[in-house]
């Protein structure tokens, strides 16, 4: 029998053992706290990034309506009819609310004074606006839109296809106007005391031969209230939401129902300080400096002798409106420092808008990413 040498095999000792795990805890550690970081990193950017989507969302639906105020508003003939606007405070403030049978006014505003908005849990010292064309409504009638001549009847826009969404259906409720006095005034067409026209029954045909009514889409399956639709802009206090400093609240867009009055809430931003609005208008003479200057308060231009400001008068004089947001990015960061100033004025000028102290915002303000959003626009109507 053949002896066989068996080879030696030398194996780790403990100390080897201890250091090699020691290594990789170390490794494991580091490669934790990198993990850590980037996926802190990863979820502060997202959240960012989130914020900042849906705040341009939010925004440009706000510019589009403001673009739109005045838009289809008819400027005579409304004493032909009586109309309501909103049931509910502060939208039902005469400030705000017309009704009756006055001229509709395009906007309405108010930079808190004396408490007036703030009062039903909104943002103090934050303006309220209310926009009002039958385009600033959230149901599918609106942003539909046609027009009625005499030898062609209701205009269909493409009749090989009779679901393109900017014609009608049935059901939509309409308003029908038609520009007067050389393009100047907008008529509100009516049958006998309605102004509400449904697709599906007869509409009024021009009696001449050159005449154009335009039509619009208000509400659909309900009956109209108001011959327009109406939103009203304001930051609503929101303590329930912990992913928002202190006091902060949401930028939302309140939808007047033609049914009741009351009114659909739409968030549009979360997170908001403060908004402040301002209105470029010209009160005469040529366009220019001379001419233009900048109002925080539409209020500035009634006369002492009027309750309200007059419709007509707004229609000729806004020349632009300018919307200031302060909001902040994305939850609180203990690894942010904000480096801005702690006052942060909201306006074109110091003459116009509003001085907010981010320090009102909870002791850990500076841990937020605090940002200015800014649009103009120039608001158009019937007959511009």
């Amino acid at each position: 029998m053949k002896n066989v040498c068996l080879k030696k095999k030398n194996g780790f000792t403990m100390i080897e053992v201890l250091i090699s795990l020691a290594i990789v805890s170390i490794i494991a550690v580091i490669s934790g706290f990198t993990l850590r970081d980037i996926i802190n990193s990863a979820t502060r950017q997202n959240n960012i990034a989130s914020t900042e989507f849906e705040t341009n969302l939010g925004l440009e639906i706000m510019r589009v309506d403001v673009g739109n105020g005045g838009y289809g508003l008819a400027d005579t003939d409304i004493d032909k009819i009586t109309y309501d606007e909103a049931s509910d405070p502060p939208g039902s403030l005469p400030r705000f609310s017309d009704g009756g049978s006055i001229i509709p006014r395009a906007f309405a505003h108010s930079n808190d004074q004396g408490g007036e908005v703030s009062a039903y849990n909104y943002v103090p010292k934050s303006d309220y606006l209310v926009v009002k064309s039958p385009l600033v409504g959230m149901n599918k009638a609106c942003g539909r839109w046609s027009f009625i001549t005499k030898t062609d009847g209701v205009h269909i826009w493409d009749a090989s296809h009779p679901g393109n969404d900017m014609d009608f259906e049935t059901g939509d409720r309409v308003v029908i106007v038609q520009t007067v006095e050389d393009g100047k005034k907008t008529k509100l067409i009516t049958s006998g005391s309605s102004y509400m026209f449904t697709k599906g029954a007869a509409w009024p045909v021009p009696t001449g031969d050159t005449e154009r009514y335009a039509v619009f889409g208000v509400d659909h399956d309900k009956d109209i209230k108001m011959p327009f639709n109406r939103a009203d802009y304001a930051v609503r206090l929101d303590p329930s939401n912990t992913k928002c400093a202190p006091g902060t609240g949401n930028l939302e867009k309140n939808v007047i129902n033609q049914n009741g009055g009351g009114l659909t809430r739409y968030k549009l931003l979360e997170c908001v300080a403060n908004m402040q609005v301002t209105f470029l208008i010209n009160q005469g003479g040529a366009e220019g400096a001379a001419a233009d200057k900048l109002i925080d308060d539409l209020e500035k231009l009634r006369n002492p002798s009027e309750t309200k400001i007059d419709a007509m008068k707004l229609k000729s004089q806004i020349k632009e409106v300018r919307v200031f947001v302060l909001a902040h990015e994305g939850r609180k960061d203990k690894s942010f420092t904000y480096g801005g100033p702690s006052v942060v004025h909201l306006g074109d000028n110091s003459t116009v808008g509003e001085d907010v102290s981010l320090a009102s915002y909870g002791t850990d303000w500076k841990n937020y990413r605090w940002k200015v959003y800014s649009f103009a626009v120039r608001p158009r109507t019937l007959t511009k």
